[in-house]
C-alpha cells in the first residue's frame, strides 16, 4: 500500500490555509494541477474530510501552520497489486506533483498576505 506524504511550512494561520485547502470550488484557480475534486466524505469540509488526496493543516504558532498532503492507494483486485509493484517508480514522480502543488498553494496565500 505505496503513501507519500509531503509537508511544507506556510506562513499564514491554519484557520485560513484549511479553508483554502477545503475551497474545492476553486481549487483549480491556487493548484494548477488539479481538474476536478471528488469529495469522498459527507457534509460541510472538516478536519478529517476525505476526497482524492488527504490534506492536513496543522498550526505552527499564531500566523503559521504546516500543510501535509498525504496519498494513499490501495489495489483492490490482484491485478491491481501486480501493477502496483510494477509501477512503484512512478511514486517519485507523484511526488514531484504533490510536492508542486503544496508549493502553489503556499505561494497563494502568502501573496494574498503580503
Amino acid at each position: 500500500m505505496p503513501e507519500l506524504r509531503i509537508e511544507v511550512p506556510i506562513a499564514v494561520p491554519a484557520e485560513r490555509a484549511f479553508a483554502a485547502m477545503t475551497d474545492f470550488a476553486n481549487a483549480p484557480q491556487r493548484i494548477s494541477g488539479i481538474k476536478r475534486i471528488e469529495l469522498l466524505t459527507d457534509g460541510p469540509p472538516r478536519v478529517g474530510t476525505r476526497f482524492r488526496s488527504e490534506i492536513r493543516v496543522d498550526p505552527a504558532g499564531p500566523s503559521s501552520c504546516d500543510l501535509t498532503m498525504t496519498f494513499l492507494a490501495t489495489p483492490q483486485t490482484v491485478l491491481a497489486k501486480i501493477f502496483a509493484l510494477l509501477f512503484r517508480g512512478m511514486m517519485k514522480s507523484c511526488e514531484r506533483a504533490m510536492r508542486q502543488d503544496m508549493e502553489e498553494m503556499k505561494r497563494s496565500l502568502e501573496s494574498e498576505s503580503g
